[in-house]
Order: C-alpha cells, then structure tokens, then sequence
C-alpha cells in the first residue's frame, strides 16, 4: 500500500498559529500644526491658486508684545501681492489686494480674476487702527499660463539653392560612391588653397 505523499509533506510543516490582527488606528492623522510661521502659494489652474498657512503662539506672543491693545490675534489677513515682471522687495508690489480669513482657518483658495500674473502673499494682522503687520512671506508662484504665447518668430529661414547645392542633390539620385570620392577631392582640394587652412600654414612654414 502506497502512503499518501502529501500527508508526509504536511505533518513537517509547522502548524500555523492565528495570524495577527493589524489594528489601524483611522482617528490618528497628521498633526493640524507644527510650530512654525509660514504661508505656502500653489497654483490651481491659470486664476486660482491654493494657499496654507501657520502662525505659532510665539509669533502671536512676540508681535502681542510690540504692539500692546493695538494688536487683535483674530484679524488675521492675507495679502495677495501681484510681482509680475518685478524682483518684489516688499513695497513696489503692481498691485494687492487682502483676503481676511479669520483665526480658525489654516488654507485658502484665491481667486486672481486675471491671466499670467505672478504673485506672492504675506500672511499678517490687522491692527486696530488699520495698519497691517507681516507674519510671514510666501514663495512666489508664476501661473500657468493661459492661451498662445505672444511670442513668435519674426525671421523665417530661407532655402539658398546654389549650383554646389544641386550637385550634391543630384550626386543622391543614381550617383555613385565613386562620384561622391570624387566631388570630396575637389572640395578638399578647395578648401587646402583658401588663406588659413592646415596645408597653407604648413607651405608658410617651410
């Protein structure tokens, strides 16, 4: 009587205990903040743009310090400048415009209403009395562009048909390597008489 071969395979393998259960915690996410200050830019298509943001206790305890009851944490702004065309130093912005987006929020769409601007953003308070306080500057992002470019070729180039041209040309239908020797020798023997060629320095030289 023949043994079954597979119950000898199975009685050497180990049996296997209940396999771990994984437990995934779906609550735990990334952290809201990390203690910085900074204001993010990303482009959305040609007019709108995405925007996050932080602002750490420090930065509110330190500008709360200088600037005493004149200073409110509540009005935080953005303020959208337009630096097309400008190395941007901080005050020679096109234009701007604020956005206030309160102290409960931490990103912002913007929507531009215009094409091909390049733009940056500080991220700031108001105070009482209508003066704006920086935070923090954001990168520059320039749009994506919208339509055809303006920019195009004013200088076409232009085919010279010349008698060596259209030996050449007639030299690739039907001709022959020996032909192609030929024209070659003839240019070689050209190019060796102009003024400034190998051969003509080597005579200068003797």
């Amino acid at each position: 009587m023949t043994s079954n071969p597979s119950s000898h395979l199975s009685s050497k393998i180990p049996a296997l205990g209940n396999p771990a259960v994984v437990k995934i915690d779906y609550k735990s996410s990334l952290p809201r903040v990390y203690g910085d200050t900074k204001v993010v830019l990303l482009p959305r298509d040609n007019t709108w743009l995405y925007s996050y943001w932080e602002i750490s206790q420090g930065t509110v305890e330190g500008i709360s310090k200088i600037y005493g009851d004149a200073f409110n944490p509540n009005y935080i702004a953005l303020r959208i400048y337009d630096v097309s065309g400008i190395v941007f130093d901080g005050s020679n912005a096109n234009k701007f415009f604020d956005i206030h987006v309160g102290i409960h929020n931490i990103s912002w769409y913007v929507d531009l209403g215009e094409y091909n601007r390049s733009v940056c953003a500080d991220l700031g308070f108001f105070l009482k009395d209508g003066r704006f306080i920086s935070a923090a500057r954001s990168n520059v992002v320039e749009m994506p562009r919208y339509g055809v470019s303006d920019i195009t070729d004013e200088v076409w180039g232009s085919i010279d048909i010349t008698e060596e041209s259209l030996r050449w040309f007639k030299l690739g239908h039907g001709a022959t390597s020996l032909d192609f020797m030929k024209l070659m020798s003839e240019k070689w023997k050209e190019y060796s008489m102009m003024p400034g060629s190998f051969s003509q320095i080597k005579q200068q030289k003797r």
